[in-house]
């Protein structure tokens, strides 16, 4: 039976199962041994695929670093008064650095289902090119700001390209096609090692651009490189076509356009709506060190932009440590569920750390440990992954993105927003690092909510 012929939609192929069997359907996860890459199937499919994945996020943290520079070059040219380096700019500047760092998840909340529905039905490829190109216009109008001093052109597009992660949540659904729930789990691992790669030589192409002479070279580069990508896109075969050939995919129609009902269908379950709301939580947390290390460490150390270069290029290494050698050999012994909590832990005493550093190594030892986050982004992706069915891997996967996106939305503004109020004449106590403090209380209640979820709800295929 199609599922256009079914009353209402449903993520999970048999709508007469309840919520506690669901899970069992989908397979939520497989204590077994990985399987390893010498074996793989697609080989051509999953190296061009990371490579492309690889290049976006040496892009995105390339255009990340470069973007700092340009709100403090922005409030430099509007409010001159203000001494440069000073507490009162670099508080300005975090203000209106709040807004590029919050906007841009709202976009993705509202059409990342939708762009998750598109992929189920077209493919991963067109939704893989159109992540990318958001990503170009977004570089440009990055640049027409820095040619104009109006800071709205950027606002806009930067806003609308806030989409673009549209092209993650694709090459997520393109490795879930081209694979079974046994491998899955090490192969969305390998995307965190790519990540890690991505952000080595991001910060170092960022280092060796500022040596020269050339302005605005990083921004620049930002935009060839993405630009690679897009042409690279086309040498993959499309991976619902690879489905469908190993019979993963058994139907390809819909009953419905609307892509917020598979959000519903998805948190109406128990399990899988709490295991989305840990994705949740992490997403939120993760905002501080992502929107506020550079000027933290620019106000408390006095690094300048090679400096947080080199901090961001290791926390890559330790990314591809956690991710290519530690978990890989964990997730022999221990099962993805156990691993999240252990990363929830880490991420609390990362988050301590951050908090207490009044010292610059105190700081770079709790990024070595924090390093371990993104990796467990991944664990967290792959169990909802293998909960769901092969047919709607893009809606359901594109959904929890986009809800990721919305705690991002909020967890970038709340850190902005107090690092701002923190270091201002208005707050009662200087500390600027106080949004890492009560982010700790945050991740710590989540590895709490994580312990229960999994004493209340069993592995259903875990060997007895």
């Amino acid at each position: 039976m199609g599922i256009n012929e079914i009353g209402d939609f449903e993520p999970f192929l048999n709508n007469s199962i309840n919520d506690d069997d669901f899970i069992e359907y989908g397979r939520e996860e497989i204590e077994k041994k990985p399987i390893g890459f010498k074996n793989f199937k697609y080989k051509k499919e999953i190296i061009i695929l990371l490579v492309i994945y690889s290049l976006l996020i040496v892009n995105s943290f390339l255009y990340t670093l470069f973007l700092p520079s340009l709100f403090i070059n922005y409030v430099e040219y509007h409010f001159p008064n203000l001494p440069p380096g000073s507490d009162s700019q670099q508080s300005k500047a975090a203000y209106y650095k709040s807004y590029s760092d919050s906007i841009p998840n709202i976009f993705m909340f509202i059409f990342g289902p939708l762009a998750g529905v598109l992929s189920d039905r077209y493919g991963r490829k067109p939704v893989l090119f159109a992540g990318g190109f958001l990503l170009v216009i977004d570089m440009v109008s990055c640049y027409i700001t820095i040619l104009t001093h109006n800071i709205w052109p950027f606002y806009i597009l930067h806003s609308i390209g806030g989409a673009s992660n549209i092209a993650a949540s694709a090459v997520l659904s393109f490795i879930a096609d081209i694979t079974s729930e046994e491998e899955r789990s090490l192969f969305y691992i390998f995307t965190g090692v790519v990540s890690g790669a991505g952000i080595i030589l991001g910060p170092l192409i960022f280092i060796g651009a500022n040596y020269t002479k050339i302005d605005n070279l990083p921004l620049f580069l930002s935009m060839g490189l993405t630009s690679s990508t897009l042409i690279m896109i086309f040498f993959l075969k499309e991976s619902l076509d690879i489905a469908k050939e190993d019979n993963r995919i058994k139907f390809t129609e819909y009953s419905s356009w609307n892509p917020f009902k598979v959000i519903k269908k998805v948190f109406s379950n128990g399990y899988v709506g709490l295991v989305c709301l840990l994705f949740i939580s992490v997403n939120y947390t993760a905002q501080d060190i992502l929107s506020t290390y550079y000027y933290y460490c620019t106000l408390m150390y006095n690094w300048g932009a090679t400096m947080n270069g080199i901090f961001m290029g290791g926390l890559g290494v330790f990314i591809i440590f956690w991710g290519g050698v530690v978990i890989p050999q964990l997730l022999k012994r221990y099962s993805q569920r156990r691993l999240i909590s252990l990363g929830l832990l880490i991420s609390f005493l990362a988050h301590i750390g951050y908090a207490l550093s009044l010292k610059q190594y105190i700081f770079i030892i709790a990024g070595v440990f924090g390093a371990y986050v993104p990796n467990n982004i991944y664990l967290i992706q792959s169990v909802i992954s293998s909960s769901t069915s092969p047919e709607v891997q893009g809606s359901v996967i594109s959904g929890v993105q986009a809800a990721g996106s919305l705690a991002g939305f909020l967890g970038a503004l709340a850190a902005n927003d107090i690092y701002s109020f923190f270091i201002s004449k208005d707050s009662p106590v200087y500390y600027p690092g106080a949004i890492y403090l009560f982010n700790s209380i945050i991740v710590l209640l989540t590895f709490c909510g994580s312990l229960l979820i999994w004493k209340f709800y069993e592995d259903p295929l875990k060997k007895k």
